[in-house]
């Protein structure tokens, strides 16, 4: 990356360290970064690694307008006991626990003491768990006590949180109180989470969305007023692990706009070798963006191919400058189907596909 970056080494599963690192500011949207390990970064025992690696990546075509934090998990006391909630199924109470560490934390936080801190819930499921038959694996980590247990919202915010996964393959949700800022009859959840990652991972549920509602107590549509937290929730499945631990890190609510780029903008960043970014939205009707750079100054061309080879349209046919670029394509006149974009410079070619859907 081009900017400052934090980086944390834990002690992980099977005897490997884990490698979490941040940004220490925000990235830019709709653009593409890559990182570089090599061997200046050791395990906790002071092993390099083997080998050079790189991830490329691209972030989203969004950026924040408003936040609002509900919890960031440095005080103690508004989270009840694993096993709290009535409605908690199958799970050893006496091994289970929720508290506050500040043993594993964001690598951003590293340089604040008083956020270098997460809320650990250690879980343990109860394998004899047979009474009532037919009963699901259940844990509602209830929070209980204001102040973030104060904190209301609506349905034009995006709830985020930062969970550190255990890879064990159980499932994770959020649970809403639905109602008034006075009364709160009725429960919503997001849709069930699989635990397949190791490590920190942002995990959102954009309240608009009511693909993203899940079944509890309640209507499965979110069509009330006011919202707060109810829960954090787990349950158990066949094949997955029988205990884990996981961190929480920034329960907190976001609102997204999409960021506009002109036609054909220059970027400012210096970018490095030749890029051609997947295109975004993808699938998309009719509009979509295609990011790219070029590491030389040298007669460029962007060419949209149908799936037979056929070109469609030539977005770009002219000398650039050395820079990163994004380029708008409309197919308001194309029918559905799968589209190729290729990049020419100098001797290098870049291919990718795109789906349009009408």
């Amino acid at each position: 990356l081009d900017i400052p970056v934090n980086i944390e080494v834990f002690t992980s599963y099977n005897q490997q360290s884990l490698i979490a690192l941040q940004a220490d500011k925000p990235l830019e949207p709709a653009r593409s970064y890559s990182v570089t390990f090599d061997n200046t970064i050791t395990d906790v025992s002071g092993n390099p690694m083997d080998s050079t690696f790189y991830i490329d990546f691209e972030t989203e075509p969004y950026i924040y307008i408003e936040g609002i934090m509900i919890d960031d998990f440095t005080g103690t006391g508004a989270w009840e006991r694993p096993t709290y909630s009535g409605t908690t199924n199958g799970v050893n109470s006496e091994l289970s626990y929720f508290r506050i560490t500040g043993e594993t934390y964001l690598p951003a936080t590293q340089n604040n003491p008083g956020q270098k801190n997460s809320a650990e819930l250690h879980y343990v499921w109860d394998p004899l768990f047979l009474d009532p038959p037919g009963s699901n694996y259940f844990l509602r980590e209830y929070l209980r006590f204001p102040p973030p247990r104060d904190v209301t919202f609506d349905t034009t915010y995006i709830l985020q949180c930062y969970i550190f996964g255990d890879g064990s393959g159980n499932k994770f949700r959020f649970a809403i109180d639905e109602g008034t800022s006075s009364d709160w009859p009725y429960h919503e959840v997001s849709i069930w989470y699989t635990i397949d990652w190791i490590g920190w991972k942002l995990i959102e549920w954009d309240l608009s969305d009511p693909g993203q509602v899940g079944d509890w107590i309640g209507n499965s549509i979110l069509d009330g007023t006011r919202y707060r937290i109810d829960s954090i929730q787990l349950t158990h499945v066949e094949s997955a692990a029988v205990s884990g631990t996981l961190y929480f890190k920034n329960l907190r609510l976001k609102q997204k706009e999409y960021n506009t780029v002109g036609d054909i903008d220059g970027i400012q960043d210096t970018p490095i070798g030749y890029k051609l970014s997947q295109n975004y939205p993808n699938p998309f009707n009719p509009s979509t963006k295609i990011d790219f750079s070029i590491s030389e100054r040298g007669e460029t061309t962007l060419i949209i191919y149908d799936i037979l080879g056929r070109t469609v349209k030539t977005l770009i046919n002219e000398n650039l400058e050395r820079g990163k670029y994004s380029v708008s394509f409309d197919a308001s006149g194309l029918a559905t189907g799968v589209y190729i974009y290729v990049l020419r410079s100098k001797n290098v070619s870049l291919q990718k596909k795109m789906m349009l859907i009408k």
